[in-house]
């Protein structure tokens, strides 16, 4: 389901409740947004083990990630930007996007 705030943004609801902004044009990350995102994390994976709540430690091969993937429609938004690294960000996406297609990507790489 999607609807404008007040603000003019897209959102999209999704099926938990959640709401997350939804950027229909192609807009690049400006260095700006970048540099706020990898602030907010101390420079290290934000990624969290489920289920002990721990966070990953690497300070290295950082990549900006999407919550809500651009290819699903997430939006260059502070609130949708976390960081991880390049391990978690894959595992992230083969979650979302599944092994077969992620194996292809890392094909690519």
């Amino acid at each position: 389901i999607t609807f404008r705030d007040a603000t003019g943004w897209v959102v999209l609801k999704t099926g938990k409740g959640s709401e997350m902004p939804y950027d229909k044009p192609a807009k690049s990350l400006t260095p700006s947004i970048r540099n706020a995102v990898l602030k907010k994390s101390g420079g290290q994976c934000e990624y969290r083990e489920s289920k002990t709540g721990t966070r990953c430690e690497s300070r290295h091969f950082l990549e900006i990630d999407h919550i809500w993937p651009r290819a699903l429609g997430g939006a260059n938004v502070p609130d949708n930007l976390r960081v991880l690294c390049r391990t978690h960000n894959l595992l992230v996406a083969e979650r979302i996007f599944g092994r077969q297609k992620i194996e292809a990507f890392r094909r690519r790489m």
